[in-house]
C-alpha cells in the first residue's frame, strides 16, 4: 500500500513538473518571439529597413529556437549602404540560459555592399554560416565565434572574384572598455582557408594561398565618428595592433611573425615584427619575375639573407629570423627595402 502510494506521488509529481516545464517553455517561447518582434521595430526606427516572410519559435523542450525564412537587413548612410539577404535564420537559445545564443544560417546567404556611394557595388554569397554570441548579465556582448563556407566576394566583373573555402573569426569584447591604451579592448583570431585571389589581385606569390592565420589584441579604444576621424583619435591616443601570431602559407612563401603595427601621421601602416620566414629565396625569384622587385635589389637582398639564414638541425630548407619593418610606405626585411606598400585610402 505504501509503495502504491509513493509511485502514485511520484507520477505526481512528474506529471506536475512536466506540466510546468511546459507551461514555462510556452511563456518564454511567447517572450522569444515578441522579443525579435521589438528587435525589428526598434531597427526599423533607426532606420534599417528589416523584412522577413515567416517567424516561428521551436525546439520543445530543450531549445528555444527562432526560425525565421526570408529574412533581410539593409541600411542607407554618408558611407555608403549595404544589404543582407538570406534563405533563412535559426536562433537558439536554453530556456534557462539566454546569455547564449547561436545562429545558423541555413542556406545561401548574399550581402551586396556600396562603399561611399559609389557605383561600384561589392556583392557577398556564403554557402553556410554559423555563429555563437555570449553576453554578459547587462547584455552587452562578451564574446562571438563566427564560421563561413564557401564564401565569394565579387566585385563588377567576374576577374575581381574572391574566394574562401573556410573562415572562422573569433572575438572577446572587454566591458567596459579600457581607459588607457595600454588594454586591450579587443582580442580577434581569424583564420582562412583555401583562398583563390581575384586575378587582377593575386600578386607575385600566384592566385592561391593555402592558409592565414592571425591572433591580435587591439590596444585602446576607437571612439565613434567617421572613419579617418575616429581612426586618427584612436592613433593620437597611443592607440596600437598588439600582433601576438601571423601565420601565411602562399605559394613558396611560410612565413610566421609577430609584434606590434600602428598609423604615422599620414594615416598609413607602420611597424615592427619579428618574422620566421622560409622559401624567402623562391619568393625573391618570382617578386622578379613579376616585376614587382628590381632584379638587383633582388640578387643583392638574396646575397645579404643566405647570410642571415640557419639551417634547421634536422636538416631541411633554410631558416631566415628577422625583424620586420613597415615605414615610409616601404616593407623592409632586416636591412633590405623589399617592396612598395599600397597607400590606404580613408573615407
Amino acid at each position: 500500500m505504501r509503495l502504491r502510494t509513493a509511485l502514485i506521488a511520484g507520477a505526481g509529481a512528474l506529471l506536475l513538473a512536466a506540466l510546468g516545464a511546459s507551461l514555462y517553455w510556452l511563456y518564454a517561447a511567447g517572450a522569444v518571439r515578441d522579443g525579435v518582434e521589438r528587435w525589428v521595430e526598434e531597427r526599423r526606427a533607426e532606420g534599417y529597413v528589416v523584412g522577413y516572410r515567416t517567424l516561428e519559435v521551436r525546439g520543445f523542450p530543450l531549445f528555444l529556437r527562432a526560425e525565421v525564412s526570408e529574412p533581410s537587413l539593409a541600411r542607407s548612410g554618408a558611407y555608403g549602404s549595404w544589404e543582407w539577404r538570406g534563405a533563412a535564420l535559426h536562433a537558439a537559445i536554453r530556456p534557462w540560459n539566454f546569455q547564449h545564443l547561436t545562429l545558423s544560417f541555413p542556406g545561401a546567404q548574399r550581402v551586396e555592399f556600396n562603399l561611399l556611394n559609389q557605383e561600384r557595388v561589392l556583392t557577398a554569397s556564403v554557402g553556410g554560416a554559423w555563429a555563437a554570441l555570449a553576453f554578459d548579465p547587462a547584455g552587452a556582448l562578451r564574446h562571438g565565434v563566427l564560421e563561413l563556407e564557401n564564401v565569394e566576394l565579387a566585385g563588377l566583373s567576374q576577374s575581381d572574384l574572391l574566394r574562401v573555402g573556410w573562415a572562422r573569426l573569433e572575438a572577446r569584447f572587454r566591458n567596459p572598455p579600457p581607459p588607457t591604451h595600454q588594454s586591450a579592448s579587443i582580442e580577434i583570431s581569424v583564420t582562412m582557408q583555401a583562398l583563390d585571389l581575384p586575378a587582377r589581385a593575386a600578386g607575385p606569390l600566384g592566385p592561391n594561398i593555402d592558409g592565414i592565420q592571425a591572433e591580435a589584441s587591439l590596444m585602446g579604444v576607437i571612439p565613434p565618428g567617421p572613419p579617418a576621424e575616429a581612426v586618427a583619435g584612436w592613433r593620437d591616443d597611443g592607440g596600437t595592433v598588439e600582433l601576438e601570431r601571423l601565420v601565411l602559407d602562399w605559394g613558396p612563401l611560410e612565413l610566421k611573425a609577430n609584434g606590434t603595427l600602428a598609423l604615422d601621421q599620414a594615416m598609413q601602416p607602420i611597424g615592427s615584427l619579428t618574422a620566421e620566414i622560409r622559401g624567402y629565396a623562391e619568393t625573391l625569384d618570382a617578386l622578379v619575375q613579376a616585376g614587382a622587385a628590381p632584379p638587383r635589389d633582388a640578387a643583392i637582398a638574396k646575397v645579404v639573407l643566405n647570410l642571415l639564414a640557419q639551417t634547421p638541425p634536422g636538416g631541411g630548407p633554410p631558416v631566415l629570423t628577422v625583424p620586420l619593418t613597415a615605414q615610409d610606405g616601404r616593407l623592409f626585411v632586416g636591412p633590405v627595402a623589399l617592396i612598395e606598400l599600397p597607400p590606404i585610402e580613408w573615407p
